[in-house]
């Protein structure tokens, strides 16, 4: 079966300028097949040009974001469509590259060029909307009377995995259930990886997070693939999302958390490696927290180190925001070559977190590595059924 891609990495000139969120002349309301889109910050206008913060404005369609650590790439993905936006050395430029998958083996590429400004406010990266918007595919109409840009288009964004209305019969009627399959979508599931030196060298790390195909003998479709070499003693790499009051979270509510994962492991059990085990020392942590958990530099034993700013446990111990449910190791074969799925839960053990004055809460599930070596794992499924604490 052929597949087909389109890949655009922007010639964004990158300009750090700090710059007012709010637009002169009003707020700009923005509407999607006649729907308004919800952004966490609002666009603001400067010379013409409507700028909206890339993550919210991709999941805000139903579509995908991540962040290549190893490039230091913010990728969109929707549909058929994928924007690379590397944020390089201010004043850079990058060819626009337009590439079409014709098959798995070959490629055609067409090499063009734009120059556009993108801005960095407070630490987001915001992106010019009507390039973006056409350049997937969309119309964008501009209202100058009401403010209004009006996006037409055909997409139609996959089931972003709500929670069950009707809950399972032996289920609390409270509770919410989030069920993700990442067979076709990512479903807003970003990537991420903590525990390593500020200064470490991406060369030998090898850190990598992407929504591609899983390995062919755990079945068909894509799953979350993370990737790192373990160089530190310790490192942590992790897939997470953010759950809004859009989805049914209280603000200031306790919940109890259960989670269900399965993943993708070539990790045999039994095995030697250094600094412990590639299978039972790569502990697998599922975990929820009232803010994005996002790695922080901080001092450790007289270095800095990017740690996670909320409290997951080291290595095999739980903390207070994740709990330890597993390991890596196959059940199964014992080789190095090939993948077999694992399911792990804390059904025995929820974690109890509270939700912000706002109504967020953020999900995530990773590995806390003691093995010193690299590991690939591809998460194909996460469920996570959240029950308010009376």
């Amino acid at each position: 079966m052929k597949k087909h891609l389109l890949v655009w990495t922007l010639c964004f000139l990158l300009l750090v300028v700090f710059v007012p969120v709010a637009a002169s002349g009003g707020s700009i309301n923005i509407l999607f097949n006649d729907v308004p889109l919800q952004l966490d910050d609002p666009p603001f206008l400067i010379d013409g040009r409507t700028f909206v913060p890339m993550r919210a404005f991709f999941q805000a369609q139903g579509a995908e974001i991540y962040w290549e650590e190893e490039t230091k790439t913010a990728v969109g993905v929707r549909g058929d469509v994928r924007f690379r936006i590397p944020t390089i050395p201010l004043g850079s430029t990058l060819p626009v590259v337009s590439k079409k998958v014709v098959s798995e083996k070959q490629e055609e590429e067409q090499a063009v060029t734009f120059g556009v400004e993108t801005r960095m406010v407070d630490g987001r990266l915001y992106i010019p909307l009507r390039f973006v918007s056409e350049g997937l595919g969309d119309k964008v109409h501009w209202d100058g009377n009401t403010r209004t840009i009006t996006i037409t288009s055909a997409f139609t964004p996959p089931d972003p995995g709500v929670p069950v209305v009707d809950p399972p019969d032996d289920a609390d009627p409270r509770q919410l259930r989030f069920a993700y399959s990442f067979e076709e979508s990512a479903h807003g599931w970003t990537g991420d990886f903590t525990d390593l030196p500020a200064d470490y060298d991406e060369g030998i790390y090898e850190l990598k997070f992407d929504h591609t195909h899983r390995p062919a003998e755990v079945g068909e479709g894509k799953a979350l693939m993370l990737q790192g070499h373990n160089r530190s003693d310790d490192l942590f790499m992790y897939v997470k999302k953010g759950l809004t009051a859009h989805d049914g979270i209280v603000p200031n509510t306790t919940y109890r958390v259960r989670f269900e994962v399965e993943f993708a492991t070539n990790a045999p059990a039994g095995a030697v490696g250094i600094g412990g085990p590639p299978g039972e020392a790569v502990w697998v942590k599922v975990g929820a927290a009232p803010v994005e958990p996002v790695p922080v530099i901080q001092e450790a034993m007289g270095m800095l180190y990017y740690l996670l700013n909320v409290d997951k446990g080291h290595q095999n111990e739980d903390g207070e925001y994740a709990l330890r449910v597993g390991d890596v190791a196959k059940e199964y074969s014992d080789d190095f070559e090939t993948y077999e799925l694992k399911t792990l839960d804390n059904r025995d053990e929820p974690l109890e977190v509270t939700s912000d004055p706002e109504g967020n809460l953020w999900l995530f599930v990773g590995t806390d590595s003691g093995f010193e070596g690299k590991t690939v794992l591809y998460y194909t499924s996460i469920q996570a059924d959240l029950v308010p604490v009376e």
